[in-house]
């Protein structure tokens, strides 16, 4: 029997997912600094925030590929901690490395979720690879609405505060 999901591991590899097709426009983006890179960027900051956190509640042994994960999650707290507090200072220098890095820390957690067989991402998908390719489809579409949202607003929030 494959391992069951928790809330907490749903709402991280849901996010995380999320956070990599953001990372990704964001990263690949020509244009830096105008309202729909920020807009992105706050929201990338924040769920790699959560995904960082929760990933720390994930860890439960003592295997190589979970102490890995667990520093990588502290380190990228720091990060994008870091690489925020350099955006506005404007050291876009500093940003962009801080950033970019936490992006390919990102990708490498991707890589090794998805290649080491006992995590819950390739054993699913073996035991229910259609329900594991609708969801993937599904929070890849969203997450791209999202962008398209945020291009067709030019980043500007769809509500007016009073």
């Amino acid at each position: 029997m494959h391992a069951p999901w928790t809330i907490v591991i749903v709402l991280h590899a849901v996010i995380a997912t999320s956070t990599l097709v953001l990372g990704t426009f964001n990263a690949i983006r020509t244009v830096r600094g105008d309202t729909i890179h920020r807009a992105v960027g706050r929201i990338w900051a924040y769920m790699m925030l959560f995904v960082s956190i929760s990933g720390l509640f994930i860890i439960k042994t003592h295997e190589p590929i979970d102490i890995f994960l667990g520093g990588l999650a502290l380190w990228t707290i720091f990060s994008i901690c870091a690489g925020i507090y350099n955006a506005r200072r404007g050291d876009i220098n500093a940003h962009k490395a801080f950033m970019l890095g936490s992006y390919f820390g990102l990708l490498g957690a991707f890589i090794g979720v998805i290649v080491v067989p006992t995590r819950l991402v390739p054993s699913w998908f073996l035991y229910q690879p259609i329900l594991m390719t609708i969801i993937t489809i599904c929070i890849v579409a969203v997450s791209g609405l999202l962008v398209s949202l945020l291009i067709k607003t030019n980043g500007r929030p769809l509500v007016k505060s009073k």
